[in-house]
């Protein structure tokens, strides 16, 4: 079928555009698993009919490894969109830039913001939390360390959630701010929920009344899992006690609580409320 070129264009049935205005023209690339030859052209041209082109050509294809093929085609696609019913909702405010941020600062809280940063997890990926961190930013925009009344600190790559949360209390930071690439088997989001929950159990009971000690860090996490757990109320940080080999435990005194085993790690006992 031959598509013959048009000049005006129709806002309520838009298509891809090609060659020509309303070719529907669209490039595919993606890998099948079958091995390399005729045949897999053939099943990337039938693969491309079913997703709805037209008239599918398979410009370029080759072996990826044994058993796994590479294509990339072209073909006509048929669907259009109605641009005029399309609303999507826009955040509007003013925009500052960094000397305006840092006055609204001075003027409106009158003392330093404090802002951690890091990578979580397993993410090694960096070039986004250190555009915003670092002085010479990214595009002509300066990062935070370049910010008047702005105090910050990156932590870079691979920052264990807990260890990342623990520093946040020890400068008594006002953000933190979390970088995750985003992953096609959502090992962003498994990372992003861990650290959501961590977040949410520290909320039972203010930061600012817990002191930066790692020690007393990890009996705030603890006493805030416990008094979000059905098995467990009013457990106060008092009641657990850490070892010379860090070993966390529970008092024996604490009234009224059920107590799970003592003599076992720091998460060993998270997890055995958590249950």
């Amino acid at each position: 079928m031959t598509t013959c070129a048009t000049t005006q264009v129709d806002l309520t049935k838009v298509k891809p555009y090609g060659d020509a205005l309303n070719d529907g023209k669209v490039q595919l690339a993606f890998t099948l698993p079958v091995p390399y030859g005729e045949e897999a052209e053939e099943c990337a041209k039938q693969y491309a009919r079913k997703l709805g082109l037209e008239e599918p050509n398979v410009a370029y294809y080759c072996e990826l490894t044994d058993g796994y093929t590479f294509f990339n085609v072209y073909g006509s696609a048929q669907a259009t969109i109605d641009y005029t019913a399309i609303v999507v909702p826009k955040v509007e405010g003013e925009v500052y830039d960094r000397v305006q941020c840092g006055e609204w600062i001075e003027e409106n809280i009158g003392r330093d913001i404090v802002v951690v940063g890091a990578s979580i997890e397993s993410d090694a990926h960096t070039v986004g939390i250190d555009a915003i961190f670092q002085m010479k930013g990214f595009h002509g925009h300066f990062g935070l360390e370049r910010f008047k009344n702005v105090v910050p600190y990156n932590m870079g790559s691979q920052v264990p959630c807990e260890k990342l949360i623990a520093k946040a209390k020890e400068v008594n930071a006002d953000a933190i701010l979390v970088s995750q690439t985003v992953t096609q088997k959502d090992i962003h989001i498994m990372n992003l929920t861990k650290m959501a929950e961590l977040m949410e159990a520290e909320d039972a009971e203010p930061v600012s009344s817990i002191s930066n000690n790692i020690s007393n860090s990890s009996q705030f996490v603890f006493t805030t899992f416990a008094a979000n757990n059905n098995n467990i109320t009013d457990l106060p940080p008092d009641v657990i006690v850490e070892d010379a080999d860090g070993v966390f435990s529970i008092t024996r005194d604490a009234d009224d609580a059920l107590m799970p085993p003592s003599d076992i790690s720091f998460k060993e006992l998270v997890d055995s409320v958590l249950r």
